[in-house]
């Protein structure tokens, strides 16, 4: 039976858990693998080239220098610096001799202002025009040219001053062929696409292995990436280095040395790719040993979680079986002299003694059944079944006494009910007194019942005249309201009737005074003024009291 929490098997985890970690583990290591290799490539290369293109440099300046001891030697002829009758035929025969010898395309002598001295038919006529006749003039020394064409033909142009009594009397120059660059130049094969390059100052290519790019005097700035034209401008700097550029669209390796005594450059260009396939030789075949190793890890993987998994399995199944009741299968040991063993092992001994203690228990609990409590529990208790042995202890002991409890509360029940018998017939007695004066009190409640009907009827006439008076008395309420505000207006009338009493009052002091100062006058007067002092009188009660000037001086 399969457990409906199992959701995927131990041996598919295994398998599954193991290839992935495998699998991650071999992905990382290729690309670590990857990226070590790629720097490590890029570190030998660059470390590589760079001395190879120095030594390519030396031998390139070793023949150059060949050329310019044979060109100073000839420099030195005394044929050319010592002047005698047959001066023009001795340098002939020196230049016709060295034009032999040494493998010249044409040799000149030429004057201080450039024109042809002496020379072969392959002559130019003048020099002046030419880089090397500045170069010749500017140093009065040995110079080297800076194209490497000559009449559509690859050679190198060398010039050194004849000194005729220690001053410059003519110039020798002679183009030798381009034999003293092509071999240093074939000799360098570095993968298989790589080539060295010599450009001049101002970046033409002067040396290949491909002739007609030299012919085509193509230079290196044409058409190349800022990382190429980085290096390219550190290499006419005069410095030695190396480093990585795109050059045609690929990542390429570029090692760079200046050609001492001339104004040229070598570098050695080499394509990351032409190596890319050792590091994916490298690659494929660490990948082919990797998945081999991964098929033989998840075989021996397989094999180990299948032995694992059949064995979970069996002891999986016993439990499932246990836990759904079954105590009686057997449990298979599986002899694998590991944790598998022990655990079957311990299964099988666990199995067996919980089989054991249910049949105690069932023992047990069947005699207690049967009304057997005098039972005696024994057998050898593991671990935290020894708790059950004393529970079970504990419970025998306690049905004991609750069962010696039962039997003296039985007694006591007995007792108690003979007790209550008697008691019971006093009630009885006593009840029947009882019935007689509850009669009684009865009647008595009708009575009181009467009484209370005629205190309701007056109770309800009480309430109506309780309203009535109510009513009267809210009436009333109104009326004292009435009354309050007429009195509240009479005190306001007599406060404005006090207001002009006292208006009536000052005007009958005025008049008064205005009496007495008519009397005075009239005293003053005489005769004439009695009329006035009557007058003044007849005035006194309503004309305002008006003190004169005299009467105030009084």
């Amino acid at each position: 039976m399969k457990s409906p929490y199992v959701k995927k098997s131990i041996k598919k985890k295994i398998i599954g858990y193991t290839t992935a970690v495998i699998i991650t583990l071999v992905v990382i290591a290729s690309f670590i693998m990857v990226l070590s290799m790629n720097s490590l490539t890029d570190t030998i290369l660059l470390d590589t080239l760079q001395p190879m293109v120095k030594e390519a440099s030396k031998t390139v300046e070793g023949n150059l220098h060949m050329l310019a001891d044979r060109m100073m030697s000839l420099a030195d002829d005394k044929r050319l610096t010592i002047r005698g009758e047959n001066y023009e035929r001795n340098c002939k025969d020196v230049l016709s001799e060295a034009k032999e010898v040494y493998e010249l395309y044409t040799i000149g002598l030429y004057n201080k202002d450039g024109s042809l001295f002496l020379g072969d038919s392959e002559s130019p006529k003048s020099i002046a025009s030419e880089i090397i006749f500045k170069y010749l003039t500017e140093t009065d020394n040995f110079s080297i040219g800076e194209s490497s064409i000559f009449q559509n033909n690859l050679g190198i142009t060398m010039g050194m001053p004849v000194k005729i009594n220690e001053e410059t009397s003519f110039y020798l120059m002679g183009v030798y062929k381009y034999d003293a660059l092509n071999d240093v130049i074939s000799n360098i094969n570095i993968g298989e696409s790589g080539k060295p390059i010599i450009i001049d100052s101002e970046g033409k290519i002067i040396g290949h292995q491909d002739t007609d790019i030299i012919k085509s005097q193509k230079n290196i700035f044409d058409d190349c990436s800022d990382s190429a034209k980085n290096l390219y401008n550190r290499m006419l700097t005069g410095e030695t280095g190396s480093g990585q550029a795109i050059i045609d669209g690929e990542n390429t390796f570029i090692a760079f040395s200046p050609i001492r005594g001339t104004h040229w450059a070598l570098s050695i260009q080499v394509p990351k790719s032409d190596y890319m396939y050792l590091i994916n030789n490298a690659i494929m075949g660490t990948s082919i040993t990797a998945f081999i190793m991964l098929l033989i890890s998840i075989a021996l993987i397989y094999k180990l979680s299948n032995t694992i998994s059949v064995s979970v399995n069996k002891a999986t199944k016993r439990i499932v079986r246990l836990a759904d009741g079954d105590l009686k299968t057997q449990v298979e040991v599986v002899n694998s002299k590991d944790e598998i063993e022990l655990l079957t092992s311990s299964l099988q001994t666990t199995v067996k003694s919980i089989n054991y203690y249910m049949s105690e228990i069932k023992r047990i609990l069947s005699d207690i059944s049967n009304g057997n409590l005098d039972i005696i529990v024994d057998g050898d208790y593991r671990g935290d079944f020894v708790v059950i042995k004393s529970s079970l202890l504990h419970i025998i002991d306690s049905l004991n006494d609750t069962m010696f409890m039962i039997g003296d509360s039985a007694n006591r029940l007995s007792g108690t009910a003979e007790v209550l018998n008697n008691e019971s017939e006093r009630l009885h007695t006593a009840s029947v007194t009882q019935n007689d004066s509850a009669e009684k009190l009865v009647n008595e409640v009708e009575t009181v019942k009467k009484e209370l009907f005629d205190v309701s009827v007056n109770s309800k006439n009480t309430k109506e005249k309780v309203a009535e008076i109510a009513n009267k008395i809210e009436k009333g309420n109104e009326r004292m309201a009435v009354l309050a505000q007429a009195m509240e207006d009479i005190g306001t009338s007599a406060q404005e009737i006090t207001e002009i009493s006292k208006v009536i009052e000052d005007i009958a002091f005025q008049t008064e005074i205005l009496s007495l100062n008519a009397s005075v006058e009239a005293a003053r007067a005489g005769d004439y003024g009695k009329g006035l002092g009557r007058v003044s009188l007849l005035k006194k009660a309503s004309a305002p009291l008006i003190l004169t000037p005299h009467l105030m001086e009084m």
